[in-house]
């Protein structure tokens, strides 16, 4: 769907008596907010159905971290690539490795880490490589993790926690994988929901003879439920009485 078509569906939505007039730039502003508030309310749902989660497939972006050394390569499926090198150093008392994440990220959904021995450790030779998921670490689990050994960072007990980065803009993910003299990660895979884009549409591309607009990254029937809230932010914004009809009427089956 296009963001013309948005914009006109939206207005057979609002054509009814009494409906609030919506000049170009009001819309703009409301659709954005609509679909703000949307993926918000879809984020905290994510993992609770699968329809959910393919209500965010739009936004989901994976990316793999490929470590040499002390340098890493970033590659990620929206088309970014980076890299730089890695940021060591202790928090909480444990090692970690630091890397910025892209600036379309938005929210971490999962880490998933695979980790080298540099030399013979726990019956795995040199070389030797274990890949297991990362359970996020957070302030209040350091305690129990510090008083208890078979809770620590190790090979087989990455975790991983977020901090404001160097760039503002720009979020840091640490990641924590054991004693750097043993053990260190040599890959690091990570899915995350990206930044929604800011729709635009032009006077020139409403007026067109041909639709122009760009396409909206969401599924058909998301961009239907947007629309639903963003008329209700209109109406509310109104202070329209179709607000107290417009719910019920409009009730979807399924969100």
């Amino acid at each position: 769907m296009t963001t013309r078509k948005v914009y006109i569906d939206l207005l057979t939505e609002l054509r009814k008596n009494k409906a609030p007039h919506l000049h170009l730039d009001q819309f703009l502003y409301f659709i954005n907010k609509g679909i703000q508030e949307y993926i918000n309310v879809a984020y905290e749902r994510y993992n609770t159905t699968q329809q959910w989660s393919d209500a965010m497939s739009a936004l989901t972006v994976p990316g793999v971290l490929t470590i040499t050394g002390t340098s890493f390569s970033m590659t990620v499926a929206n088309g970014d690539v980076g890299s730089g090198t890695l940021i060591l150093g202790k928090k909480f008392g444990y090692d970690y490795v630091n890397f910025p994440l892209p600036e379309v990220y938005w929210h971490l959904t999962g880490v998933h880490v695979s980790t080298a021995t540099r030399r013979a450790y726990k019956c795995h030779p040199p070389g030797y490589i274990h890949s297991d998921s990362a359970k996020r670490l957070t302030t209040d689990k350091i305690a129990g993790i510090s008083n208890n050994a078979f809770l620590k960072p190790d090979l087989e007990r990455p975790y991983y926690f977020m901090q404001d980065g160097f760039n503002q803009s720009q979020a840091d993910l640490l990641v924590f994988y054991g004693n750097p003299s043993t053990v260190f990660p040599s890959q690091i895979e990570f899915d995350f929901l990206k930044k929604p884009q800011e729709l635009t549409l032009t006077v020139e591309e409403r007026d067109a003879v041909e639709d122009t607009s760009a396409t909206v990254e969401f599924p058909n029937y998301v961009v239907n439920e947007i629309i639903k809230k963003v008329v209700l932010l209109i109406l509310e914004n109104n202070g329209n009485p179709r607000m107290q009809s417009m719910p019920p009427v409009n009730q979807s089956i399924t969100m």
